[in-house]
């Protein structure tokens, strides 16, 4: 399973910054890809009671405990990298085993070259000869040696890259008799879902006579992937080619039919560790399980309150039953925290406590620290407005900025905080997603308001004159602008006459040149009669039935595209003018463009993982962000919530500022459940509470939300289905938000 928050899982599955541990010299023997380049040097004699000095008990256990299978469970921040190196450490220093007999698996080759690194301090150049690298780049070495016998031509085989991937079964779902229609974009979604799916097929060890026995199709759209995935396969092969999922899948399938094969490989590791379990697919764990099983020194290390990537395949129910998969099996828990204080470890634990676990476990730390603070505002601008001058305050007196953080459920929250830190001179870098304004259905909306604004202004139509699709390709919006710049009033007319006595023009763009040319028109009727910018979006975004045809595209991203056009919506309606949402707009893509290296991190949880930070706030703590509403219709989407909730806390070291907004996009809001669940909302009604939380009421506008009880957001999203509410998809459901109180 690959993180896909981290450019470095797939993007080069073999180079990263610390060297290809696997790199081969052209035209290499391929006979043993494992085997050292130079001769072995004796390594330096290890010094074992310094390899366990400053480990505490329960990782000396770890560490120590090498026969048979072993899980450790290794919550947020308790050392699991150390644990890992000093075990591998260990086993050398012991002489279980030669470091070519020894394999290590990660997620990414940048994980494992760091990993490589710590070693080479520890065991010196053994380092060199220790079999380390992520799945595919592990297996693809073991394929460069099987290639023919999995059907390939030779070990010299390509690794196609996404795009290629995707042209290669573009002309496979054409060859199967389905064509483009006029919507280039809704051709490339199509193939892009389709592409997904059999993907998906292959992560599952799926052949494709396995697809057609197990998968349901959700929809008649869908079904075309089981006849694709067979002559995908088959163009790969016949180009000597593989795409990331093959190089798993084709081991797998060796290891299923070539006894000899396994035997090769199994017999060579005798021990093999593998990092962040919870996040493996059904694919990578059963290629795991033919390499272990001979020896059964397989050591698994991970964390179940981390598991964030289920929905995109990943099975941390593998973590949960490893026990059963593997009789006999060590269990060591890891619960002391070096990161953070005790009070975030409190409500960190809290929010995970009713998740299933394979060891209960729960994190301590050996510091008391200051309480969380739990903050509750009227309004989302209040939330926003306040964090900033929090975080302006603390750069200007001397923290380093890199060490604050904003972490967020979803982008589509971001809009208010990044106008509140540019206003206040906060530099920022977004992490996990786009700046704001530089999303696509928001610069979509802001060229129909340029255009609005200026019906002279050719680039915005160039933008928008086929989105949504009026069937106006590029040659027809060319011989627009030609029109209009050899003398035509503006845009509008020069649309009107193109419609008219343009070259070549059909029908079909003539009715959409007109009814374009209608739209701006109306559109700027409705500015000199002083609709304000935000109602003026909502009725451009209702008439153009732009959120429709995003759907209707096969764009998996329509629904926070829709959020993200009813927070642009909620904000412009704040200002009197197009003029002066315009300027605004100019003045924020001005501060996009700073290249300020010391910069506060506006970042999803998704792409926090694995990183610390000394004050961390998670705003938006509210039912239908998080827990996000469309997750909650997935079966395993309420406790992967509260694992995000989870990780996001334990990323704070020093200080977390938690809060909500009684009002989020001029709509009121609940707090999230997950604040009942750790303690936080009690404590802030009650005045005092577990760890002393803190409340601050913001001002102006005191107010008190109406309790949930806890678990209460499964009926109303997960059961209900009504989610219009929570996720922002409603077509015609733009409302301005209500005017913020003066501070």
């Amino acid at each position: 399973m690959t993180d896909p928050f981290d450019t470095d899982a797939f993007g080069d599955p073999f180079g990263d910054d610390f060297g290809d541990p696997f790199a081969l010299e052209s035209g290499a023997d391929y006979g043993d890809p494992f085997a050292p380049a130079e001769a072995e040097r004796a390594a330096p004699a290890i010094d074992m009671a310094q390899l366990m000095t400053g480990l505490n008990p329960r990782q000396q256990e770890a560490v120590g405990s090498t026969e048979g299978p072993v899980l450790v469970v290794a919550g947020a921040g308790t050392g699991k990298t150390r644990v890992l190196t000093t075990r591998i450490a260990y086993i050398l220093a012991q002489k279980l085993a030669r470091p070519e007999e020894v394999l290590a698996v990660t997620f990414t080759n940048k994980a494992a070259g760091e990993m490589r690194h710590r070693l080479g301090d520890m065991v010196g150049p053994d380092a060199k000869r220790l079999r380390m690298g992520s799945f595919h780049s592990v297996s693809m070495q073991m394929l460069r040696c099987h290639a023919e016998a999995a059907g390939l031509a030779s070990g010299d085989f390509q690794i196609l890259d996404e795009d290629d991937q995707r042209t290669l079964f573009t002309g496979v779902v054409e060859q199967l008799g389905h064509k483009p229609g006029k919507s280039k974009k809704e051709w490339t979604q199509k193939i892009k879902r389709l592409h997904q799916l059999v993907v998906s097929f292959k992560e599952e060890g799926w052949t494709p006579e396995d697809a057609r026995r197990k998968f349901s199709a959700r929809t008649p759209d869908d079904a075309p992937a089981l006849d694709a995935y067979p002559l995908y396969n088959e163009a790969l092969v016949s180009r000597n080619a593989c795409d990331f999922a093959d190089l798993l899948l084709h081991m797998v399938r060796l290891f299923r039919e070539r006894p000899e094969i396994k035997a090769r490989w199994s017999e060579q590791f005798r021990y093999v560790l593998v990092d962040e379990v919870q996040d493996t697919n059904q694919l990578q764990y059963e290629w795991l399980e033919h390499l272990a099983r001979r020896h059964a020194n397989l050591c698994c290390v991970g964390d179940p309150d981390q598991a964030l990537y289920q929905w995109r395949g990943a099975r941390p129910d593998l973590l949960l039953n490893f026990a059963e998969d593997w009789p006999g099996t060590h269990t060591v828990v890891l619960e002391r925290n070096y990161r953070s204080t005790q009070p975030i470890l409190d409500v960190a634990n809290r929010v995970v406590a009713i998740n299933p676990r394979p060891a209960p476990k729960t994190l301590e730390s050996g510091s008391a620290g200051d309480p969380v603070e739990f903050n509750e505002y009227a309004t989302s601008w209040d939330e926003a407005q306040q964090m900033s001058d929090d975080i302006a305050q603390r750069v200007r007196g001397g923290q380093d900025p890199r060490e604050i953080a904003i972490l967020v459920r979803s982008q589509r929250v971001m809009l208010q905080i990044e106008k509140a830190l540019n206003a206040r001179g906060v530099s920022y870098q977004v992490v996990g997603g786009q700046k704001f304004f530089a999303r696509e259905e928001i610069r979509d909306l802001n060229a129909y308001i340029r255009l609005t604004h200026d019906t002279r202004d050719s680039l915005a139509l160039q933008r928008i004159a086929n989105k949504p699709v009026r069937g106006l390709g590029p040659k027809a919006v060319d011989q627009v602008i030609a029109t209009f710049e050899a003398g035509y009033g503006d845009l509008v007319e020069a649309l009107r006459e193109v419609a008219a006595n343009g070259r070549r023009i059909t029908q079909s763009a003539a009715d959409g040149m007109n009814r374009l040319a209608w739209l701006v028109e109306q559109a700027n009727a409705k500015a000199r009669e002083g609709t304000n910018p935000g109602e003026l979006m909502s009725w451009l975004i209702a008439e153009t039935d732009y959120v429709a045809w995003r759907r209707a595209s096969g764009d998996e991203s329509w629904r926070d595209r829709a959020d993200n056009l009813r927070e642009l919506a909620a904000d412009a309606g704040e200002y009197r003018s197009i003029g002066s949402y315009l300027q605004q707009v100019a003045i924020m893509s001005a501060a996009d463009a700073s290249d300020d290296t010391r910069t506060v991190r506006l970042s999803t949880v998704h792409a926090a993982k694995g990183l610390e930070f000394d004050t961390v706030y998670t705003p938006a703590l509210e039912n239908g962000v998080l827990p996000n509403a469309a997750s909650l219709r997935e079966h395993y989407g309420p406790a992967e919530e509260r694992r995000i909730c989870h990780v996001a806390w334990t990323r704070a070291k020093q200080e977390l500022i938690v809060s909500f907004a009684q009002s989020r996009l001029g709509q009121a809001a609940e707090p999230s459940p997950f604040l009942f669940d750790a303690g936080l909302m009690d404590a802030a009604r009650k005045g005092s509470g577990p760890r002393s939380a803190v409340m601050r009421q913001s001002q102006g506008r005191p107010q008190t939300p109406r309790p949930v009880k806890p678990g209460s957001y499964y009926d109303q999203a997960a059961r209900s289905g009504d989610t219009s509410r929570q996720s922002g998809i409603g077509l015609r459901g733009f409302h301005k938000r209500p005017k913020r109180t003066a501070s």
